[in-house]
């Protein structure tokens, strides 16, 4: 592949992973997921060593790519091709908004958010399943507040919050359903504005309710509350495709959402995911050949008769190995 080429084929997959997709995509922008994140480094790695090998370790490749990977990728989360993308009109908010407090009681004001940035709640869960130490409870390492050194560290490990979460229960299909609302202390679930489960104990504990929901959007409304000295635990789960399981994305929304709504989005999740399939596959491709053209110029350069790497190293880097001469060892320093 000419350097024109691929430089045409860094910026594509730069631009690919910097526009919105759609949330429930694998690859959906900016802010990255580990899955976006992992391809623009291996992708700007790759595109960075075989630049230079195939424009003799021209600074400016060098440049251009890594402006077309670091540069653009300071964009800011919420800036407006982020909110303001095409995708974003089309394709629905999941995620259950909820509210933290850094107390027990859920008074003073909410933590603001940190992940979703102009948003009012503190965070947009994409399932209720939480235990132990998986609560997103950073606020608690503010040392500001909260400012515990030596023997008494392990305190901010006990430090109480609580938390309640307020949105809609998208019902795939109109059937009787099971629930099951499972704490660690102080716990309600409420659907449609009646509380169908509670629970308070010292230990782990979980109620079960029965029943029956129309297609359609529902209101849900959980609260949670840590108990000191009790390690944290929250799970809401139901019997969706006959298997109990948490409740999670795609059924999860702020608002209500009509069934063509769902249907609509749930079409688009499924197309995203196809597209970025496709782009993972072409990334895939793209990297195992210029893979193997590097490995088959290592291999047309191998020394023959006991000769040894000619290595040239000008002032942009190390150029491609070539053969030396037998039995000789020779390194070329230009500037």
């Amino acid at each position: 592949m000419s350097r024109g080429w691929l430089l045409v084929a860094v910026a594509a997959g730069a631009a690919y992973l910097l526009m919105p997709g759609h949330p429930q995509s694998w690859l959906p922008g900016l802010p990255w997921r580990p899955l976006s994140l992992s391809v623009a480094i291996i992708g700007g790695v790759i595109a960075w060593r075989s630049g230079r090998r195939l424009g003799a370790g021209s600074p400016a490749v060098v440049a251009c790519s890594n402006d077309g990977l670091v540069a653009r990728g300071r964009a800011r989360p919420d800036g407006p091709g982020r909110a303001e993308g095409p995708a974003r009109g089309v394709a629905l908010t999941p995620g259950l908004p909820g509210w933290y407090f850094d107390n027990s009681r859920f008074q003073g004001s909410p933590e603001p958010s940190t992940e979703f940035r102009g948003e009012p709640w503190t965070r947009r869960e994409r399932e209720l399943s939480y235990g132990g130490d998986e609560f997103p409870v950073y606020f608690l390492n503010d040392v500001q507040r909260f400012n515990f050194y030596g023997a008494e560290s392990e305190r901010r490990r006990t430090l109480p919050f609580s938390a309640r979460w307020e949105g809609s229960l998208y019902a795939p299909v109109e059937r009787g359903y099971t629930l099951w609302l499972t704490a660690s202390g102080p716990a309600l679930l409420r659907v449609d504005g009646k509380q169908i489960a509670a629970v308070d104990a010292d230990g782990r504990d979980t109620a079960e309710a029965h029943l029956d929901l129309s297609e359609g959007p529902h209101d849900l409304r959980v609260s949670y509350a840590r108990r000191p000295q009790r390690s944290p635990d929250l799970k809401v789960e139901w019997d969706l495709d006959g298997s109990r399981q948490a409740v999670q994305v795609p059924y999860l929304f702020p608002g209500a959402v009509t069934p063509a709504q769902w249907e609509r989005d749930h079409t688009l999740a499924v197309l995203a995911r196809a597209l970025d399939g496709v782009f993972l596959a072409l990334a895939g491709l793209l990297a195992i050949g210029l893979m193997a053209g590097f490995s088959r110029r290592l291999w047309d350069a191998r020394p023959n008769g006991g000769g040894c790497w000619s290595v040239r190293c000008s002032a942009s880097g190390w150029s491609s190995p070539t053969r030396a001469q037998p039995g000789r060892a020779s390194i070329a320093l230009t500037r």
